[in-house]
């Protein structure tokens, strides 16, 4: 078996405070790898700005593999992380914040 026959999601939230074009690298950074996950899930943690809103909508119409679960009410970090790990298809799963450059 190669890492190629490997399947697996990343996870990743985002609330109002996250900067829109950090975000932007970090999920691009993650669908560009050589091996891209199958699925990416992210979850906006509450209300976001409107312009990490246009972000996202941008990246979804992009990024086929990715689901957006929206949470109506802030619930914090682990919640939010909690639910994007419930929703993941497969068993193996990459947590990544909405800064991180993979």
């Amino acid at each position: 078996m190669s890492i190629r026959d490997i399947s697996f999601s990343v996870c990743m939230s985002v609330y109002r405070n996250d900067n829109p074009k950090d975000f932007r690298l970090a999920i691009m950074s993650i669908y560009k790898q050589t091996v891209p996950p199958d699925e990416i899930i992210l979850v906006i943690d509450g209300p976001i700005k409107t312009t990490l809103q246009r972000a996202i909508d941008e990246i979804t119409k992009e990024i086929p593999i990715m689901r957006v679960i929206p949470l109506y009410k802030n619930m914090g970090h682990a919640i939010a992380r909690q639910t994007g790990l419930a929703e993941a298809r497969n068993e193996l799963v990459a947590v990544m914040d909405s800064d991180d450059i993979s």
